[in-house]
């Protein structure tokens, strides 16, 4: 991110602090406001503020109060790291409470955490009149290199490995949704969206997933997907089963204007951004969703399936510890090259690795 960038969004910041004050716009500053991805932060109250945006286990950059200064990371920048996990080390909550004052407010992407972390966080912040809002990406208008979101095709898990048809899956969904006294469940959490409608991918690594959202209500299934990963096989077996496609974008818009009486949603699994973006006239009802246990039984073919990968890869461990055992005494393969190896020896007998390599004993 240039000097640039910083600027620009320095400008975008100042325009909606004159629109949250009330005042009057100049006709550049208007212009600027045409940008549709802008106007999303008018609402926001941007009054000497603190954001804090945290990437991994680092807060990357600080925005404070008029400044809105900038730590970024660089040889000739400072910037503090906060390993989480210690016992020196504050949660995010305390931190913001001892850096904010009264009356300030933080403002956090919706997207990156839970409703029921949201709302964990909301309460502590509240004890010292530290308000919290849920606003777009700012990096959206500043990352104009980012990259995209995996575009791998999803595939189908045919039903002779996975036991179950997806109709079935969906049937069994339905009749635990009625338990509960609700109309519909909102999955967002990938393993269980890839076990209900037997599909896999490759957007996260060791993980066979797709990126996607799933809306079960009581006639309908509704599948929110990036449309470049369907491929023609995959789309006729949507079909088949009676899930309609959606373009993964839309999923806010959807709930927005969700015509059902109740919604099972799991806080927890489910981000804030999506769990606030559900019709207000739709009760949501807070619990696990019934998919966590369905697909923690295994059936006769899934533990077929298991014990066949477990026995493809103990061959392919024991090719590779007769080769370290014949290359060790030469003294020419490191670590990176064992590795690699036996990745190798995995990738002639597994579809791909549930794990990565970890290091080797001494």
């Amino acid at each position: 991110m240039g000097k640039y960038e910083i600027k620009l969004f320095k400008e975008r910041m100042a325009i909606h602090k004159k629109l949250a004050e009330g005042k009057s716009l100049t006709r550049d500053e208007e212009v600027t406001l045409l940008d549709e991805k802008v106007q999303n932060h008018s609402k926001l109250n941007f009054r000497d503020f603190q954001l804090l945006i945290e990437i991994g286990e680092e807060f990357v950059f600080k925005f404070r109060g008029k400044e809105y200064e900038i730590v970024r990371t660089g040889n000739d920048e400072e910037i503090e790291l906060y390993k989480e996990m210690l016992p020196e080390t504050p949660s995010i909550s305390t931190f913001l409470s001892m850096q904010l004052a009264p009356g300030d407010t933080v403002g956090i992407d919706g997207k990156m955490f839970s409703a029921e972390a949201v709302e964990d966080m909301r309460v502590k912040l509240q004890k010292h009149r530290i308000r919290l809002k849920s606003i777009s990406d700012p990096l959206e208008q500043l990352w104009t290199d980012r990259p995209p979101m995996p575009e791998g095709p999803a595939f189908i898990h045919e039903t002779k490995y996975a036991g179950k048809s997806s109709t079935e899956k969906i049937s069994i969904i339905r009749e635990e949704l009625k338990k509960c006294n609700a109309k519909a469940l909102f999955l967002s959490a990938l393993d269980e969206i890839a076990w209900t409608l037997n599909l896999r991918g490759s957007d996260v690594h060791c993980n066979p997933v797709v990126v996607s959202y799933l809306l079960i209500e009581e006639q309908h299934t509704h599948f929110f997907i990036q449309p470049q990963k369907i491929t023609p096989v995959v789309a006729n077996y949507l079909k088949e089963i009676g899930a309609s496609l959606h373009p993964y974008e839309e999923v806010e818009t959807y709930l927005n204007r969700i015509n059902v009486d109740s919604l099972l949603i799991n806080p927890a699994k489910t981000n804030y951004a999506m769990y606030s973006a559900v019709n207000p006239n739709c009760r949501i009802i807070h619990g696990a969703s019934p998919v966590t246990l369905l697909k923690a039984i295994r059936n006769k073919q899934e533990i077929a399936g298991i014990h066949a990968a477990m026995q493809r890869d103990g061959v392919a461990l024991v090719k590779f510890l007769k080769w370290l055992e014949e290359v060790v005494p030469t003294g020419k393969e490191t670590e990176i090259s064992v590795d690699k190896k036996l990745h190798n020896f995995r990738a002639e007998h597994l579809f791909r690795e549930s794990l990565r390599n970890v290091r080797l004993p001494h």
